[in-house]
């Protein structure tokens, strides 16, 4: 009995110290922070983050849309957006970049921030790249209280396995464009977590399969690059692991889309043409496009076109571009004659044509 709880308190002992070590692995650290020690005036702006990770690069804290004013350790901004609903054109905003076979997981994101006296309680929204800026990812609000600095913290989803992201402060409902919003101590928590280099393939054709022969190893994807590697003929595009070949019983080339083999290599007698009429007679080969002609012209319009392997009976031709499919004197073959319409369907009238010059005569003696 007192052997069986000698294993058991070990057990637990291991479990505890597999917890223990899955807590301390998961532990996010502060990768970066926005602290403006620097910050004196609007001409020197000490918006860098404090110390850059190693793994990754900050980028510098800017404003887009309002403009800076003066104030000491702080990023301050003027005038903001006075409406309830938020001004795409007008945000703080840093990114982060992780280095090269390096990724990022982030966890969430704090910062300081205060409304001037007279701004009310204004609404701030966090929005970050991962959804092109489109949805919230955390809002709050606040007034300035007794000149005190509030503090805020988003807690990130979806933010995990990410190579660069950029967050964005939105501000609304301010009461004047006079007031300011400040910000200081903008702090990510996170990871920056290795990951593995990759073996990417040349797409030539940009099929989406990749040449064998021609790789890179790289943890970013190069351009031009796949992680397909069975193309069987990179310089053309139709031929691919999922090209479709028709049997071309005749040999014209056009193949039987009844009888259909998918893959690189299909076998002897295979086209990559499909749509024969007759895969037993060389002299047929795939539909033909008719045109109705109403007028009896010879010529149909070409909105009436459609494909037949025969002819679909009385009123359709193979020739087409009439303009005026009601009047058999106008069609492509017609004689352009010198009377303001376009007799041939090329898009002009009278062209071509001699021209007389006459002169009204109102005393009829021959001079006008």
């Amino acid at each position: 009995m007192e052997q069986k709880s000698i294993l058991l308190r070990k057990k637990l002992c291991v479990i505890f110290l597999l917890t223990t070590l899955k807590i301390c692995f998961c532990q996010s650290d502060n990768l970066g922070i926005y602290q403006f020690n620097g910050t004196i005036d609007c001409t020197n702006q000490d918006n860098a983050v404090t110390l850059q990770p190693l793994g990754a690069t900050f980028s510098m804290f800017s404003g887009v849309g309002t403009n800076c004013s003066i104030a000491c350790c702080v990023f301050v901004r003027s005038p903001w957006n006075t409406n309830t609903t938020i001004n795409l054109n007008q945000y703080n905003e840093f990114s982060v970049a992780a280095d090269n076979c390096k990724k990022l997981n982030l966890d969430r994101l704090a910062f300081k921030f205060r409304p001037s006296a007279s701004a009310g309680s204004p609404i701030w929204h966090l929005r970050s790249s991962v959804d092109n800026f489109s949805t919230d990812i955390g809002f709050g609000t606040g007034a300035n209280v007794a000149n005190a600095y509030l503090i805020d913290t988003v807690y990130l989803t979806n933010h995990a396995n990410l190579s660069q992201v950029t967050f964005r402060f939105y501000v609304t409902e301010m009461l004047g464009t006079t007031t300011t919003w400040r910000m200081d101590d903008v702090s990510l928590f996170g990871n920056i977590i290795s990951v593995p280099p990759q073996t990417f393939y040349k797409d030539f054709d940009s099929d989406g399969f990749g040449d064998n022969n021609i790789d890179s190893l790289s943890c970013v994807i190069p351009m031009g690059f796949v992680t397909d590697n069975t193309d069987c003929n990179d310089q053309n595009s139709f031929i691919n692991p999922l090209s479709n070949w028709y049997f071309d019983n005749d040999n014209d080339l056009i193949g039987d889309i009844s009888i259909l083999y998918v893959g690189c290599n299909p076998p002897a007698g295979y086209v990559l043409s499909v749509g024969d009429c007759d895969d037993s007679n060389s002299q047929i080969f795939g539909p033909t496009l008719y045109y109705l002609d109403n007028d009896g012209d010879g010529c149909g319009n070409i909105s009436s076109a459609q494909t037949f392997c025969q002819n679909p009976g009385l009123g359709y031709v193979t020739l087409g571009g009439d303009c005026n499919d009601l009047d058999s004197l106008i069609n492509p073959n017609a004689q352009e004659v010198c009377d303001g319409i376009d007799n041939n369907c090329n898009g002009s009238s009278d062209e071509g044509l001699n021209y007389i010059i006459y002169y009204t005569d109102m005393d009829f003696d021959g001079f006008g």
